[in-house]
């Protein structure tokens, strides 16, 4: 059986959004506004853009370790970019510059899934554990147990053309 590569992600194109454009994701809020999107909240966010809609548990499901792991890279790499990029995007005084706020003790995170077709809201919820893991793995959050981390439903909208993730991270005090 052949092996299928998986494809490189082009990233001339990916850009974190600004903190204008939170707004544009229609999660509430007014442009430029921090306004929290989930009540305990204190408004501190994180946009990151990631240039790849995230996968269904399906796709890796009872498939070799090896994949998983591959998969798993992948994802850690993803993340990494798109955080690389929140940061040189960042002006002073924002929330990702300021030492001593992360790793956040708790946060609600936020993942809205661009893809070409809509998953079943358990592929959805499965499919976050790499970036997930990766979040944590770079020192955004402390810990991805419940005591920690409160995950929404994945909001999913249908875009064929621009496949991305686009991942949300609120401090709650």
């Amino acid at each position: 059986m052949a092996r299928k590569r998986i494809a490189p992600v082009d990233y001339s194109n990916v850009s974190a959004p600004s903190r204008e454009n939170v707004s544009e994701l229609k999660l509430g809020g007014t442009s430029g506004a921090l306004t929290p999107l989930s009540p305990g909240a204190s408004g501190e966010l994180l946009v990151l853009e990631i240039p790849e809609p995230m996968p269904s548990v399906n796709r890796l499901h009872g498939r070799h370790w090896g994949r998983k792991v591959k998969m798993n890279k992948r994802w850690a790499w993803l993340t990494r970019i798109a955080l690389c990029e929140a940061r040189r995007a960042a002006e002073p005084g924002d929330p990702i510059l300021t030492a001593g706020l992360w790793p956040l003790k708790r946060a609600v995170v936020r993942v809205i899934r661009h893809g070409p077709r809509l998953l079943d809201p358990d592929n959805a919820s499965g499919g976050l554990k790499w970036m997930i893991d990766s979040l944590v793995r770079e020192g955004i959050l402390t810990n991805d147990s419940p005591k920690h981390l409160t995950l929404p439903p994945v909001e999913q909208h249908i875009d064929r053309k621009n496949g991305r993730t686009v991942v949300i991270v609120e401090a709650i005090p």
